[in-house]
């Protein structure tokens, strides 16, 4: 019998090491792929292809931008603006948050914030190297909403203009000033404009772009006959959008193992009453007007199973109010201020206190006042209602910007 309790216990500490590794190796991936070794990837790395100005910008401008991100400093601990309600995103202001949901945005290995007016990061590849602890981005101003790439990270602000960066200096998107949503993918972007019209610029490998060809745009494209968005979403190489009638529709890579990629936007069957829609890496999340969510494609779905070709509901999910997914795990965020995740959990990142596997939603422990949600690769985050960013699981970049470089199974703050 001891025997066999000690052999059980390796083999569950193979098990581990393994499912640790192979976490380990597609944020690897991610971050090979993200910085390239070609010089086509480098100058991809540099700006031409993620961010959407039509060129890189001078070496000078480039390292002065870099330079200031990384050698500021944090300031006071001045509470974000967590005041600014659910209002609808395209509501113009003068530099507060729309929602209260666009203050935090989870990257591959990165997050930032936006707080007391500036933007803040943390994590892998801030500034060019990683940061344990909040940085100031500087030149940023009027920033009312945030999406984190694989390794870049975008800005939407007051003003409608949206700028993108990725440590290589802070670029302005051309032709932008009436964008009311932007997202930003594993190597590409997408912006809503106020008229619905949706333009994505970047990589175009899998079709993500959505204009019907596959190739890299430098500057945004618009998505074919894609005119009435609500929402939408960039994920690895899938991009969705929901439509003013509920519909959703999705471009890019193909998650519905049929293998085949899509070069134009394409009809999600089953979903009439979506409103807000979620991409992962293989999977994609949908929340209903009635508070279920649907999620489809690879990976725990959440509803026991790890594939779905059809949007399928999410186990004892009839409350939530935002969904969002994460290279391969899922969250739910409830009326209630709670928050459900499901999916893989080497990191912790599921918020559970384990590391165990979930293939339903699980509470994540002591949260019950979360106002805004958003995922990373091996980690997560919330904004609270008191505008305090809570973040839990892999911490190996710095992503949960608490000045430790440690995982965490419990929440933790950044230290500002």
């Amino acid at each position: 019998m001891f025997d066999y309790v000690i052999k059980r216990e390796i083999a569950r500490i193979l098990t581990r090491a393994a499912v640790f590794l192979a976490s380990a190796l597609a944020v690897a991936a991610l971050v090979l792929l993200a910085v390239g070794c070609s010089a086509d990837d480098r100058r991809r790395d540099t700006g031409v292809f993620l961010m959407g100005d039509g060129g890189a910008e001078s070496d000078a401008a480039a390292m002065a931008d870099a330079a200031a991100m990384a050698d500021a400093g944090a300031v006071d601990a001045t509470t974000l603006d967590a005041d600014a309600g659910e209002a609808d995103a395209g509501t113009a202001d003068t530099g507060t948050p729309t929602s209260v949901r666009d203050v935090v945005a989870a990257g591959g290995t990165h997050t930032c914030a936006i707080r007391a007016g500036a933007v803040y990061c943390w994590g892998g590849g801030t500034g060019g190297r990683s940061r344990l602890a909040p940085v100031l981005v500087a030149g940023i101003v009027g920033a009312v909403e945030l999406s984190a790439g694989a390794s870049h990270t975008c800005a939407r602000r007051s003003s409608g203009t949206v700028v993108c960066w990725n440590g290589a200096g802070i670029t302005e998107v051309v032709g932008l000033t009436d964008a009311v949503q932007v997202s930003a993918g594993y190597d590409y972007s997408c912006a809503r404009r106020s008229s619905g019209v949706v333009v994505c610029w970047g990589a175009n490998g899998f079709g993500q772009l959505g204009d019907g060809t596959t190739t890299d745009r430098t500057t945004p494209a618009d998505v074919s006959g894609l005119v009435d968005a609500s929402d939408i979403s960039a994920g690895f190489g899938t991009a969705c959008a929901v439509r003013a009638s509920g519909a959703v529709v999705c471009w890019g890579y193909g998650i519905d193992g049929t293998g085949i990629n899509r070069l134009v936007p394409t009809l999600i069957p089953g979903l009439v009453d979506a409103s807000q829609v979620s991409a992962g890496s293989s999977h994609v999340c949908a929340l209903r007007a009635s508070g279920s969510v649907m999620c489809w494609g690879s990976g725990p779905i959440g509803d026991g199973s790890r594939f779905r070709a059809a949007p399928t509901a999410v186990s004892d999910i009839t409350d939530a109010v935002q969904v969002s997914a994460g290279y391969a795990h899922g969250c739910a965020r409830r009326s209630s201020g709670a928050v459900a995740c499901w999916g893989p959990n080497e990191a912790g990142h599921l918020g559970d206190g384990t590391v165990i596997e979930r293939l339903t939603p699980v509470p994540v422990r002591g949260l019950d006042d979360a106002a805004g949600l958003s995922l990373g690769v091996g980690h997560s985050c919330v904004v609270t209602t008191d505008g305090t960013i809570l973040c839990w699981g892999s911490n190996g970049s710095g992503e949960l910007g608490d000045g430790t470089g440690m995982g965490r199974l419990e929440l933790t703050s950044p230290a500002w």
